[in-house]
């Protein structure tokens, strides 16, 4: 565990971490359109079109522009998420309009922990501890605690990585899945049943 530096707090920061790439992506979602991005910077609109989709490299001379107007930007979202939040006409609705802000934000920072190795970081740190735990003797009660902590953080780990990915199915998916197959059996059984009675 010596050889491995703990993970600090710069390194769970999206705003620290965030390639332009990323914080233009924050801003689309945001609603914000290219045009608007162009008037900050006074460049031509395919500029920002070109930077989002990866065919033209960001110049760093417009890295710290981006960067506040896209941390202004959140700010104001949050802001605008309150006052809407504050007019909604039931807990209900206040908490979905709170959910939908708190989801994209989350969404957002996950991507940028990910690329920037920190998820990946925190798994092998993980691994790490769990070797040295396995390796200690005598084991005490707590032990077995600590190990299915431990195991718990890493498959959350690993099952977000895959999800942002792309290769792990959403939840709602895999439902859907398992309901159509289930109606695919009883419609088969159902079948079989009718061809028997006649």
């Amino acid at each position: 565990m010596a050889d491995m530096p703990a993970l600090t707090p710069r390194e769970y920061d999206p705003w620290a971490l965030a390639t332009p790439v990323q914080l233009l992506t924050l801003l689309a979602r945001l609603g914000v359109s290219g045009s608007e991005v162009a008037r900050w910077l006074h460049v031509p609109k395919s500029s920002v079109s070109m930077w989002r989709h990866g065919t033209r490299a960001f110049p760093p001379k417009h890295l710290e522009t981006l960067h506040a107007r896209t941390r202004h930007r959140f700010e104001e979202a949050v802001e605008l998420n309150d006052k809407a939040r504050a007019l909604a006409p039931t807990e209900a609705v206040r908490q979905a309009i709170h959910d939908e802000l708190a989801a994209l934000y989350t969404r957002w920072k996950a991507e940028v922990l990910a690329d920037a190795g920190t998820f990946a970081q925190a798994l092998e740190r993980n691994y790490a501890t769990l070797g040295a735990l396995i390796r200690q003797a005598p084991y005490r009660r707590e032990d077995i605690e600590d190990f299915q902590r431990i195991t718990d953080t890493m498959v959350q780990q690993m099952e977000l990585l895959l999800t942002l990915q792309g290769e792990a199915p959403r939840p709602e998916d895999e439902l859907l899945a398992r309901l159509e197959a289930a109606h695919e059996a009883h419609a088969a059984a159902h079948e079989g049943a009718h061809v028997r009675d006649q």
